[in-house]
């Protein structure tokens, strides 16, 4: 690790609440151990374990494994993020409109596009995507898993994610 990277971790730390800096520094370890095996893939595919655990206890293994469900869920999150900066609804429902009158993409190819696209986002807006995953990784899951099977709920309400009778389907049977 470098000079440059100690400072930056630094300056990341000072930003963060102190409860933060725990998670940072396991995520700075990881990182470091993930360089040195040579095994980059490492700290996505720990992420991943904790990610696919939180929605399971959250929502459920029906809501974890609908694919559609989880597009949805990635759509809301691309919404949310062009609402914060000020993309105007009208381009946001043409965008929508302009995908779908094209032919059907390859779910791997369009999972490839998202990817690359947020990280040339989070380039551009100067943010550290490790960083950043990693504290809302641990806020989510510091969180009860009730919270966020009440949101699910409101998002069934509003018709826009999994019916909540299978989602206490699925949380039954995952007991």
């Amino acid at each position: 690790m470098t000079k440059a990277d100690r400072a930056r971790i630094a300056r990341i730390m000072s930003t963060c609440p102190p409860q933060m800096n725990d998670d940072v520094l396991w995520m700075v370890d990881r990182l470091q151990a993930a360089e040195q095996n040579r095994r980059p893939g490492l700290v996505w595919q720990q992420w991943a374990t904790r990610i696919r655990s939180w929605v399971l206890t959250s929502v459920g293994r029906e809501a974890f494994e609908s694919r559609q469900e989880r597009a949805a869920r990635v759509l809301e999150e691309a919404i949310e993020l062009a609402q914060a900066e000020d993309l105007p609804q009208p381009q946001a429902t043409a965008l929508v409109r302009h995908v779908y009158s094209k032919p059907i993409g390859d779910p791997v190819q369009e999972t490839a596009g998202i990817g690359v696209t947020l990280i040339a986002y989070a380039a551009a807006a100067g943010i550290s995507l490790p960083v950043v995953i990693a504290r809302e990784l641990a806020r989510i899951e510091a969180l009860p898993a009730d919270h966020f099977r009440k949101r699910q709920q409101a998002k069934a309400d509003a018709g826009v994610a999994m019916p909540p009778a299978r989602v206490e389907r699925a949380m039954t049977a995952a007991r």
